[in-house]
């Protein structure tokens, strides 16, 4: 559609043949109040204004914009990055609210959205790290992912009934003590509550088919597969649950686990990023453990894995997990020792464990796994012995406190290791010690 550049005052507009005006751009070092007109008046014509457009505002200056009556559109990025943005009267006839629209408003402090909006598009409000408190009124269907992620002091949320969709990451890293997922919820992406260290209840709607909260256990599972899908700090894990799903208590600040002997399965990234996780018990069961599934537990001091498992082991008290059949090393810990018998560090077995200061590996290793020591910043010496024949892409990747590797064998012997890309890119300090007191 054709349209006039105008300008009137601080607010550049788009002129349409329909009659309509869309504010293209404003005066972004203008402190204070933004008062957007909700009539235009151009060469004895009249235009209403219905959009904000796309990254109109985007990094202005305003601390308090007035959206008028008749604005249906607020377009992807129009206010995002607008760093002083403290309030936002939004009208009754919204419609719609694009992509990160407001994202990264850090100072916004309360939004109160219209009944009028269907929908809430991705990372809308990402990053509103100073958002306290929302109500999301009844007739909004869907959240998108990132819609809410990295308010960081929003600990009010209520959900209501008419939502069927909650996205991927859409409240994570909020402060919410508590959320209730309504009965007509049929689809919630992964990590929508990840990093939700305050979370201390969840409750599902009875009445909801898809999900449920069975036995008051505060986690969110999903019914037709008795998978946890989100946990918090006080869950507690019903018998009939089989598997705890990905990202399941991904930094949910939980300090111990005991998984137990009715659990098979444990996803990718279920437990990652707990800081004050010190213990994990794993039951007689548990048949599946997916990489990444403890990552960055930089307190983890105690592994255990019950006797009776017959897929993986922790033998000889070793404060690791190991594939039994493969004999390979497969999560370990600041504590863990290296079984004699281990003949693999598999791999991210040690990822970002950054208070790990040493380790020993023993002979009848033949490989250290890809990344298998990646990013241990702590770590400053490792023995290495004769028997290691392939070092994997980053296995000692970042490992920037690194200062000795003792090879158990000669230099030529070592120079035969087949050595993968990276494996030990940034560690430019560390000296390779061999028996034939070469240093390499």
């Amino acid at each position: 559609m054709d349209y006039i550049e105008y300008e009137n005052g601080d607010i550049k507009y788009n002129l349409y043949e329909d009659g309509t005006a869309c504010v293209r751009s404003a005066n972004r070092y203008k402190r204070g109040t933004l008062v957007i007109p909700g009539i235009v008046s151009y060469s004895n014509h009249i235009y209403r204004t219905t959009r904000i457009g796309w990254s109109a505002l985007k990094d202005s200056w305003f601390e308090h914009v007035i959206i008028p009556d008749g604005v249906t559109t607020i377009e992807n990025y129009a206010f995002s990055q607008c760093s002083y943005l403290k309030d936002v009267r939004i009208p009754d006839t919204i419609m719609h609210i694009g992509e990160e629209a407001f994202g990264r408003c850090y100072a916004l402090k309360e939004i109160i959205l219209p009944q009028s909006l269907h929908s809430i598009s991705r990372a809308s409000f990402w990053m509103c790290r100073s958002l306290q408190s929302l109500s999301i009124p009844d007739g909004i269907t869907a959240i998108d992912h990132d819609a809410f992620c990295g308010c960081y002091a929003l600990q009010d949320i209520k959900i209501p009934n008419t939502i069927t969709y909650i996205g991927w990451r859409a409240f994570s890293h909020c402060k919410n003590p508590s959320i209730r997922i309504p009965k007509n919820v049929r689809k919630i992406g992964s990590q929508f509550l990840s990093h939700c260290s305050n979370l201390t209840s969840i409750i599902v709607d009875v009445e909801n088919p898809y999900y449920d909260s069975r036995e008051n256990c505060n986690a969110i599972i999903e019914t037709t597969s008795n998978t946890i899908i989100r946990g918090c700090k006080h869950t507690t894990i019903p018998s009939s649950v089989y598997s705890i799903g990905s990202d399941a208590f991904m930094g949910m600040g939980i300090t111990s686990i005991n998984i137990p002997n009715n659990i098979r399965t444990i996803k990718e990234w279920a437990f990652a990023f707990n800081s004050s996780l010190t213990n994990i018990s794993i039951g007689n069961q548990v048949g599946s453990i997916d990489y990444h599934a403890f990552h960055n537990c930089p307190e983890l001091v105690s592994i255990i894995v019950d006797s009776n498992n017959t897929i993986y082991d922790s033998r000889e008290n070793c404060n690791a997990i190991i594939e039994t059949r493969t004999n390979t090393l497969i999560i370990g810990c600041k504590n863990s020792t290296i079984p004699n018998s281990v003949i693999k560090i598999g791999e991210y077995a040690f990822w970002n464990c950054k208070t790990l200061s040493s380790i020993i590996i023993p002979e009848g290793v033949t490989t250290i796994g890809r990344s298998a020591f990646w990013e241990c910043s702590g770590l400053i010496s490792v023995i290495i012995p004769k028997s290691v024949i392939t070092i994997e892409d980053g296995a000692f990747m970042d490992c920037r406190s690194l200062q000795t590797i003792q090879y158990n064998g000669t230099s030529s012997e070592w120079h035969k290791i087949s050595k993968g890309r990276d494996w030990h890119r940034n560690i430019y300090t560390t000296k390779i010690k061999c028996i034939d007191e070469v240093n390499l």
